[in-house]
């Protein structure tokens, strides 16, 4: 079943069920708020809901990880785990066109009812692996905070982070890039007393997840060795800082922080939290030893297709 919200085609033919994992389903208020409020008085209803699923799905802060990207503007955009709305809007204006996969209901009306003047979205409803067959071929493919919870997707393969990728690269063009946002479980901020961000609790990533075994977040060599396992690729890490979520800069191995520039580190919207020391000092100290890759927050990885 095929449907239209404005301009933009939500097609529901695969959608089964809300799912059990992923970040938290909104209310159906928020999708009236967006509606009735669009995008120009969205920013003013943050402060009044003074609610943490208001600010991670309608800040305009959430753009910052796409916005600075040098998309070419004929792109065909894939967008993995697109969510409610705003990171489609910051690529629908940089690309011809963009084609979401949202497993939530709720979610994809929202992103349709956001981008609604829009004549370059569609959003397929439904787990990846259910509507793969719906896809194309793409330039871009965006995995933005998805790519954790590839065991919900992929639950009988023995590597599901990695087919997860491998799944994801059968789509991409000959020359394009997959844009990988997600955790870096040795994050400064968890060491210093940020709780983990699916689970909750503290030092969980830092202790390789004891008892959970669904959703996890990788470190640098981690991550990098995943991506040496697959074939035909090459890649670039980016720092995103104080992370992905709402980042406010991008750092790359060719430019890195100063040691005194990392001073906005008291970022716990969605959660308590201790402060066991002073992170700005403590990032000064690793970036002084070179050590900033490793304790970043957050990676924003290209991994481009090379044949």
């Amino acid at each position: 079943m095929t449907e239209n919200c404005g301009k933009v085609q939500i097609d529901r033919s695969r959608y089964q069920a809300e799912p059990v994992f992923g970040e938290p389903i909104p209310d159906k208020m928020m999708l009236e708020d967006i509606k009735r409020y669009r995008k120009d008085g969205l920013q003013e209803v943050i402060k009044e809901r003074k609610s943490y699923n208001y600010l991670f799905y309608l800040s305009e802060l959430r753009k910052n990880i796409i916005e600075w990207y040098p998309f070419f503007r004929q792109a065909e955009v894939l967008a993995v785990g697109a969510d409610a709305g705003i990171l489609t809007d910051a690529l629908a204006q940089k690309a011809a066109h963009v084609t979401c996969v949202e497993t939530s209901e709720t979610r994809a009306e929202m992103n349709a009812a956001w981008n609604a003047e829009k004549d370059n979205v569609r959003i397929i409803l439904g787990n990846y692996p259910e509507v793969e067959d719906k896809l194309g071929s793409y330039d871009y493919i965006t995995l933005i905070g998805e790519w954790k919870y590839a065991r919900s997707y992929y639950e009988k393969s023995e590597d599901a982070y990695r087919t997860f990728l491998l799944e994801l690269l059968k789509h991409l063009k000959t020359g394009g890039e997959l844009l990988l946002a997600t955790e870096n479980k040795m994050g400064m901020k968890y060491w210093a007393g940020c709780q983990e961000d699916y689970y909750g609790g503290y030092y969980r990533g830092i202790e390789d997840y004891p008892g959970e075994d669904n959703v996890r977040t990788f470190s640098k060599k981690e991550l990098e060795e995943e991506l040496r396992g697959i074939e035909g690729i090459s890649w670039k890490f980016y720092y995103p800082y104080p992370d992905y979520k709402f980042p406010m800069a991008i750092y790359s191995d060719e430019y890195l922080p100063k040691t005194d520039e990392l001073t906005m580190n008291i970022r716990n919207f969605d959660r308590d939290r201790y402060v066991m020391f002073d992170e700005e000092k403590a990032f000064g100290t690793v970036i002084k030893e070179g050590l900033f890759s490793e304790f970043s927050n957050s990676f924003m990885v290209s991994i481009k297709k090379e044949q």
